[in-house]
């Protein structure tokens, strides 16, 4: 995770005042990198979010689930997808 992914977690909802330890980060996806991204080539925000969320609670243990819908996971937490920040997401397409 890079360090402006890691700053992203200060604007999401729900993530304020959390900051990423970066010398628990090497191992763990790099959702930056790893979102969809839109025609302007900004990165999907739900996509972050459900990642970001994943990264959060699992750490080493967070991965791809399915890749679309952007789905990330952990045996010991359970999933999390785009729905669960954006019910809509996808809708307008």
């Amino acid at each position: 995770m890079t360090r402006a992914a890691a700053l992203l977690l200060l604007a999401l909802p729900g993530c304020a005042g959390k900051v990423a330890d970066p010398s628990k980060l090497e191992g763990v996806i790099n959702c930056d990198e790893l979102a969809l991204r839109g025609e302007d080539g900004a990165a999907d925000s739900c996509d972050l979010q459900a990642c970001l969320a994943c990264v959060d609670f699992c750490g080493l243990d967070c991965t791809i689930a399915e890749s679309y819908p952007p789905q990330y996971g952990c045996p010991s937490i359970g999933s999390y997808t785009v729905y669960d920040f954006c019910p809509d997401w996808g809708a307008g397409e």
